[in-house]
């Protein structure tokens, strides 16, 4: 059973929803009744380019999958008010003509409850979103604060197509607290949410096709193995040729962990990690083809070595597993076995034998040869370059791939 502060919490989380969030898509139509069109002029473009990248020094306002929102790669549904959430809609009325006058006390602040402005209820809409939903500690509201806030927005100019009774009648019929407690369950998931709304349906939608496929997955020791490694380490990489089973593996490791409880987040660029990390929050994170799907593309390399710091801070968090796979080029460079050991050479050579099972202090010579008496058979030599022709070697070969020579 509900306590009386916990219904003053629920009513006006329903309010501000259900009430407040539809008056301000409705004045958002009424200034941008053509949204597209006015997304698409150029002196609106850059006006929005320079919030999502400002000049250095300045505050970043709009982030990449808020830009991604406004302009869509060609092909997608025209964007609408529909599509947008209320920090959204309150940044294009702030920035984009015909512009809302702010209050006296700014959009970031409560208005005073005598400021009747159009900005002054934008500026009340967005106070309550932010700190009243997101920020309530116990999900309790006293009837003191119950009651003032409930006029804050009752008196809210903007709700001309809700009256103060019908709102009223709305949020105060008869409605079971299971069912009003299930809404407000909901809402307070999406508040939790780092991931855009239409992403998460892309990212279901790919997850059912990986669990359907998943259904002809046949168990090999190379997944149990992997599944093991990745249940003490926070960061697992497969790597092999194109089509011997990476993404497989790795998706399936993925679903077993989905249903340990982690949530699955497919990676599409680099910052993807950056954006959806949620520290403390149990998610397994799927880099595929981490370098490019059939060559090393130089450009993803520097961009995933720019965010190192980052992915050191998610493999550092107990709670969240990144299972990364690459191709392997299947290439290694004669030049490689000349000259004098380098002491990163050293640390490749002792892994190798160690693979291998070979003696430890074997040379760069010596493996050189050991290719060449196999040359023809299991791997062959064209242009100084060492290529497999069969699995036998591919031990070896991976663990030399680590090397930044492969890329």
């Amino acid at each position: 059973m509900a306590t009386k502060e916990e219904d003053n919490f629920l009513r006006i989380v329903y309010l501000n929803y259900r009430v407040g969030t539809t008056a301000l898509r409705r004045y958002f139509d009424s200034a941008h009744p053509n949204l597209a069109s006015d997304l698409s002029s150029p002196s609106n473009k850059a006006i929005l380019s320079n919030l999502h990248k400002p000049p250095r020094g300045q505050r970043r306002v709009l982030y990449q999958d808020q830009w991604n929102m406004l302009y869509p790669s060609p092909g997608s549904p025209v964007v609408s008010s529909a599509n947008l959430d209320v920090t959204l809609m309150v940044c294009l009325l702030r920035n984009l003509p015909p512009y809302v006058s702010p209050p006296a006390s700014g959009f970031d602040a409560l208005p005073q409850s005598n400021d009747l402005s159009h900005g002054a209820h934008i500026a009340r809409i967005k106070h309550y979103k932010n700190f009243i939903v997101s920020h309530s500690k116990d999900g309790k509201l006293s009837d003191t604060d119950f009651k003032r806030i409930w006029i804050d927005l009752e008196m809210n100019g903007i709700l001309t197509d809700f009256p103060s009774q019908v709102g009223r009648h709305f949020l105060l019929r008869k409605e079971g607290h299971s069912d009003l407690k299930e809404k407000i369950k909901k809402i307070e998931i999406e508040q939790e949410e780092c991931i855009p709304k239409n992403i998460r349906d892309q990212i279901e939608i790919q997850l059912k096709d990986w669990e359907k496929k998943d259904e002809m997955f046949v168990t090999t020791r190379a997944s149990d193995y992997v599944i093991e490694c990745i249940q003490d380490n926070s960061c697992i990489t497969l790597t092999g040729p194109s089509g011997v089973g990476k993404s497989f593996i790795a998706r399936h490791t993925a679903l077993v962990l989905q249903k340990e409880g982690y949530k699955v987040i497919p990676v599409i660029k680099p910052d993807d990690i950056r954006d959806y990390y949620q520290p403390g929050k149990q998610t397994v994170f799927i880099v595929d083809d981490i370098c490019g799907n059939f060559t090393a593309n130089q450009q993803l390399i520097q961009s995933w070595k720019q965010l190192l710091p980052v992915i050191n801070t998610v493999i550092a968090d107990k709670c969240c597993k990144i299972i990364v796979s690459f191709l392997f080029n299947n290439k290694l460079n004669e030049e490689w076995f000349k000259g004098k050991v380098s002491n990163e050479q050293r640390y490749l050579l002792e892994d190798t034998c160690g693979a291998c099972r070979l003696n430890r202090s074997t040379s760069k010579e010596e493996l050189k040869e050991a290719l060449h008496t196999i040359d023809g058979t299991f791997v062959y030599k064209q242009n100084g370059i060492y290529r497999t022709v069969h699995d036998k070697l591919f031990d070896f070969l991976d663990i030399w791939s680590q090397n930044d020579e492969c890329l």
